[in-house]
């Protein structure tokens, strides 16, 4: 168990609850048949091609399509798909509310300056999109560097480019904002929910001791919290969720991630085949390079959607 992980005292159940196998899938058939017609008329249906339809729903045709029986001497026989060991999640903006807390971090900074209470909402704004991009730059840059130094020299970049000199304790204000970032509130319940029949993981561009406030005000123990100081690489490096499951003691097929990172959390699990549920808060226009299985605008659904996606 990593440190900032809370280790859990019972032994993680074999998965008992309803899963979407073929024969469930079957039973159901009587109440969806109007809809199954529509699949068999469309044979290459997935729920990627029908964004209208509920996901859950959508998740089911395609896996009903792909397992049916065509006749006696004809199956669509597909490799079969690992039930998932581990649900692994991005962390913050998935499970917590960072934008907020980067929006109230920057705006604590800059009205401690002067001219800071003539700010406008949309001037934080930008800011704050701003601290983003030029913190995603400085990850990918070598030598590793820590999420904090990180932070603090995106942040004493944006100083400069207001003409303001960067203190030291512009730093401080903004970490402090951001150590324990309260969960989304329909988190604690969907994780507890999951907890029943998974373990839960965090895989999180973060260093350990900055993100275990955060970890601990979500309320539910995490199994595992894997962060970029502990595999001295950040997301969309390959290598941070590599070690993840490592850690984890699992294959890529083994796990579901969860995240709301196009570039962070989807276009790794495309590019290393571990199937993604992304999570859209803030309604985003998604890449299709990189489309999930699932799509949700928060956690609420996501218990029900995988225990009939698996």
């Amino acid at each position: 168990m990593n440190p900032v992980g809370h280790p859990r005292e019972r032994a993680v159940p074999v998965m008992r609850h309803p899963i979407a196998t073929a024969d469930r899938l079957e039973n159901q058939r009587d109440a969806r048949q109007d809809f199954q017609k529509q699949i068999e008329a469309a044979p290459g249906v997935s729920p990627l091609a029908t964004p209208a339809i509920e996901p859950i729903v959508a998740l089911r045709a395609a896996l009903y399509h792909a397992r049916k029986r065509h006749s006696p001497s004809e199956r669509i026989m597909p490799n079969p798909v690992p039930e998932p060991n581990c649900i692994t999640f991005d962390c913050y903006g998935t499970l917590v509310q960072w934008h907020a807390a980067l929006r109230r971090a920057v705006r604590a900074v800059l009205a401690g300056r002067h001219g800071g209470s003539d700010w406008v909402e949309s001037q934080i704004a930008e800011q704050v999109d701003l601290l983003r991009a030029l913190s995603m730059t400085r990850q990918q840059q070598q030598p590793y560097c820590d999420y904090k130094t990180v932070l603090r020299s995106s942040l004493d970049e944006i100083m400069i480019r207001q003409g303001l000199s960067p203190r030291p304790e512009d730093g401080e204000t903004l970490l402090s904002f951001l150590r324990e970032i309260p969960p989304h509130p329909e988190v604690p319940a969907t994780l507890q929910r999951l907890r029943e029949h998974f373990r839960l993981a965090i895989i999180s561009n973060s260093d350990d001791d900055l993100i275990a406030g955060t970890v601990a005000a979500i309320g539910v123990p995490i199994d595992f919290v894997v962060t970029a100081e502990q595999a001295r690489a950040y997301k969309p490096d390959h290598r941070l969720f590599a070690h993840a499951h490592a850690v984890i003691g699992v294959a890529a097929e083994q796990t579901i991630h969860v995240g709301m990172g196009q570039v962070t959390d989807l276009k790794v699990c495309h590019e290393m085949g571990i199937r993604a549920v992304w999570i859209d808060r803030l309604g985003e226009t998604l890449n299709p390079d990189w489309a999930p299985e699932a799509t949700l605008p928060d956690l609420t659904a996501l218990p029900d959607l995988l225990a009939s996606h698996v």
